[in-house]
């Protein structure tokens, strides 16, 4: 049994593992076995912990650390994003580019806005960040903003951007809910507009692929998030189902069948579904629940994090699934970075593959990932 940690390196409270034999594992059938209910058991707790983050960021003086935290601004003297009050069409990434980021600008603004405030509010402890980023969301609360979108035929596109966007808000929310300062109305307002949002997200059901694919851990990383900052045991467990699809579904080598198929982005989406199942299992670690030890017929988030990097070292094993050459770009982005979930995996399992490749490439920051996770997560004295 491995040690698993929460970051100040105590150990959770509920700590167990999961082995479950056989390829039809449910979220039911693992709570019968393990005599457990998943629920929300903190709604305050984010998806690490804010406060002994903010105390350690005070002391280190490592260089990638204060590179990762030396920005400030005043909210006050910036407008805020504009919500958007209109219904979101949005063509598709791969067939209109422009044309996507035109559509997409709006919420990139506001995703960076509010991933920003938080990350100030975590290396500065400075209230007013917390009240910028509350007036914010509640601005978006008051349009309802994101519940209007296309979602016609096979093009999904708005209806996967607000996946997204909600995520990065509802995860740069959980960092400051706790903070004393916000009133209770204005976190009841932003929490009834994020859980919305998150009920009508998970209520469609997607394409052929969209069903199933990495699309579905993210609306599954969107609903844990939202059910714990907004205590919905409903949408907690959606999350938690989604990431024991994806145990259930990979290959025996820790592949995800649906992402090799996306031909020259095989490897790179197998880096993508992988990303929002970290964070599912980190959100889970705070609520008292090890997703990482769970093992369905010898599969767990490690077999395919392991085929991950090996594909990164050596595309051709990819070769069994698509001939087409693999563009593995996203390791090398210099923003918004897929890679945003390394940190808090290596954070636990200080993986020597991981840290060699993350190495000159922090910090490492993503707004759909909650923003610099290594200001989050690094710790210095990894080797």
């Amino acid at each position: 049994m491995s040690k698993f940690f929460s970051f100040n390196l105590i150990a959770i409270p509920l700590f167990f593992v999961l082995v479950i034999g056989g390829c039809g594992a449910t979220l039911s059938s693992i709570e019968k076995q393990q005599n457990i209910e998943f629920k929300v058991n903190n709604p305050d707790a984010s998806y690490f912990d804010v406060h002994i983050r903010s105390k350690f960021l005070q002391k280190p003086d490592n260089k990638v650390l204060w590179h990762a935290k030396t920005f400030k601004f005043d909210c006050s003297s910036f407008e805020n994003p504009d919500p958007i009050d209109y219904r979101l069409v949005m063509p598709a990434f791969y067939e209109n580019r422009s044309g996507w980021e035109k559509a997409n600008a709006p919420l990139k603004k506001f995703e960076r806005y509010v991933t920003e405030l938080a990350e100030l509010y975590v290396t500065t402890a400075n209230n007013s960040y917390a009240k910028c980023l509350t007036e914010v969301l509640s601005e978006w609360a008051e349009k309802d903003s994101l519940l209007s979108f296309d979602y016609l035929g096979n093009n999904k596109q708005a209806w996967y951007a607000i996946e997204w966007t909600t995520t990065s808000v509802a995860m740069a929310y959980s960092i400051i809910k706790d903070n004393p300062s916000i009133k209770s109305e204005i976190k009841h307002k932003i929490e009834i507009w994020l859980k919305k949002v998150a009920k009508k997200q998970t209520s469609l059901p997607g394409g052929p692929t969209s069903c199933c694919n990495n699309h579905s851990y993210w609306r599954g990383l969107e609903a844990t998030i939202v059910g714990v900052v907004t205590n919905d045991n409903n949408l907690f467990r959606f999350g938690i189902e989604k990431y024991i699809s994806a145990i259930n579904s990979m290959n025996k080598n820790g592949s995800f069948p649906l992402e090799m198929a996306r031909g020259r982005y095989a490897i790179h989406y197998q880096n993508f579904a992988i990303w929002p199942l970290v964070y599912i299992a980190e959100i889970a670690a705070r609520q008292g629940y090890d997703l990482y030890s769970l093992n369905i017929d010898g599969k767990d988030l490690h077999l395919a994090i392991n085929f991950l990097m090996r594909c990164i070292e050596d595309n051709d094993i990819v070769k069994r699934y698509t001939k087409s050459i693999q563009d593995t770009s996203f390791t090398r982005r210099r923003e918004d970075k897929d890679v945003n979930w390394m940190e808090p995996y290596n954070r636990r399992f200080k993986n020597k593959d991981i840290e060699t490749f993350l190495n000159g490439k922090r910090p490492i920051h993503s707004r759909w990932g909650g923003g610099n996770s290594t200001l989050y997560f690094y710790s210095p004295e990894i080797k």
